[in-house]
C-alpha cells in the first residue's frame, strides 16, 4: 500500500490519470504538410469524437450496422451506416456528409470512435466488413 493513502500510482484517490488531449487542429489553416482534404477529415474526426452524442444501434450487427446518432442539444437524429474505418466506406444522412465529398462527417467519426473503444467491437472493426 502506498505511503500516502490519498494517492495511488494511477492518480489522486485511485483515479486514472487523465489522458493528454491531442492539440486541436486550427479551424482556419491546415497544419504544414497536411492536404486540405486530410485536414478537413481530421477536423471532423477530432470534433466528432469529442461530442456527447447519443448512439443507438438500429441494425442487427454489433459493428457493421445502422446507427441512430442524436445530438442532445439540437435534438437532431441522423442515420449512420458503418462499413469500415476509411473515409468513403460509410454513409450518414446529415447535410455535411451529403455535400462535403470527404466521405465522412462528425457523426460517422463519433460512431467509429465509440466502436473503437469497446473490446469486442474494436476487434470486429479491425477485422473489417464482410458482406453476407
Amino acid at each position: 500500500m502506498s505511503a500516502n493513502p490519498r494517492r495511488s500510482k494511477d492518480g489522486p484517490l485511485g483515479q486514472a490519470r487523465p489522458r493528454r488531449k491531442a492539440p486541436s487542429l486550427s479551424r482556419t489553416r491546415p497544419p504544414s504538410g497536411m492536404s486540405l482534404e486530410q485536414w478537413q477529415i481530421e477536423r471532423r474526426r477530432q470534433f466528432g469524437r469529442a461530442q456527447d452524442f447519443r448512439m443507438t444501434n438500429a441494425g442487427d450487427e454489433p459493428v457493421f450496422s445502422e446507427f441512430l446518432v442524436t445530438n442532445p442539444s439540437s435534438r437532431r437524429t441522423y442515420l449512420v451506416r458503418i462499413r469500415g474505418t476509411e473515409p468513403g466506406a460509410n454513409v450518414c444522412s446529415c447535410p455535411d456528409f451529403a455535400s462535403n465529398e470527404l466521405g465522412t462527417c462528425k457523426h460517422v467519426e463519433f460512431v467509429i470512435g465509440r466502436l473503437a473503444r469497446g473490446r469486442k467491437t474494436a476487434k470486429l472493426l479491425r477485422e473489417g466488413f464482410e458482406p453476407p
